[in-house]
């Protein structure tokens, strides 16, 4: 008997947010400190968005640093007094161009060419791409223990505590914010434990980032008007928009099948399955999906 193949589209998790996280409405605020042995300096740091430009074809926002920072130096005179001076400066400062591209923000170079500075494209998150910058951060020096949600407005984002064999001065990692540290600060760095950096808030939309309930919002429709899904009693396709990767698991969680090519249609062999419902996952159009289908008739 030829088993039959049911497909049940039930849960897709979807970010309204969609391909960006990032806009013109963006802001952090952040500080940062140093203390050294006769002087120290604490900063109060905004980052915003203001204006874009295009360069080689492609758009970027300009992110400017608007600060005000206070200098700190102790001095003894002769017996042994400490006399205390304050220096303020404030200073507002073109700070980075960046673009935003599925979830993933890239920074431009001065010579005109690009890295990836942020990823917070959802799957690839244990290995936190963002800290290559830093050269005392690798793959290997920083991990992902607890995830947990944070918010903006009603909206859910995900929070990752991070641990790492260097300085941890980012505790956290924030979808579509950034480290704990500051979204320019470094998420580890050696040589200067000293140095402190902190986000204190930030705020998108006119929402800010908050602990509390929320929840990331369920877009069924959405993707079913762009997913076609067919089948025979031989193979399970999924075509339609964007596809960069598909997972397919049984319910003990074990990967049963995977593609991780991106392409605007997947083909899988289904015919060896055995009856039972299936779990599926993947990434369409920078859009995290899930969903189950059940085979059964074998």
């Amino acid at each position: 008997m030829k088993k039959l193949l049911s497909l049940m589209l039930l849960v897709f998790a979807v970010n309204t947010y969609g391909q960006t996280y990032l806009n013109e409405s963006a802001r952090w605020t952040q500080t940062f400190y140093y203390n050294g042995f006769t002087n120290s300096t604490n900063c109060n740091i905004t980052l915003f968005f203001d204006g874009d430009s295009v360069v080689n074809g492609k758009s970027y926002w300009k992110l400017y640093d608007s600060s005000t920072c206070y200098l700190i130096t102790t001095q003894y005179d002769s017996l042994g007094e400490q006399i205390q001076t304050i220096d303020t400066s404030e200073s507002f400062l073109l700070r980075a161009m960046l673009r935003e591209e599925n979830r993933k923000v890239y920074r431009l170079n001065t010579d005109g060419t690009e890295y990836w500075f942020y990823n917070f494209y959802q799957p690839d998150y244990a290995l936190i791409d963002s800290v290559a910058q830093y050269n005392s951060c690798t793959g290997g020096s920083v991990s992902m223990l607890i995830e947990d949600t944070v918010c903006i407005g009603n909206i859910g984002r995900k929070r990752w505590r991070v641990s790492m064999s260097q300085y941890p001065l980012a505790q956290y990692f924030i979808e579509g914010v950034g480290p704990s540290s500051g979204f320019l600060a470094p998420v580890c760095r050696n040589g200067c434990p000293e140095c402190g950096y902190t986000l204190n808030s930030f705020v998108l939309n006119g929402d800010t980032l908050y602990q509390g309930t929320c929840s990331i919002v369920a877009d069924v429709e959405e993707i079913e008007k762009k997913i076609v899904m067919r089948q025979t009693p031989e193979s399970l396709t999924l075509e339609g928009g964007f596809l960069e990767q598909i997972s397919i698991y049984n319910l003990n969680l074990q990967l049963v099948d995977e593609q991780k090519y991106s392409a605007t249609k997947m083909i899988f062999d289904v015919s060896t399955y055995q009856n039972g419902v299936y779990l599926f996952s993947g990434i369409f159009e920078g859009k995290p999906i899930n969903g189950k289908f059940l085979i059964i008739g074998k």
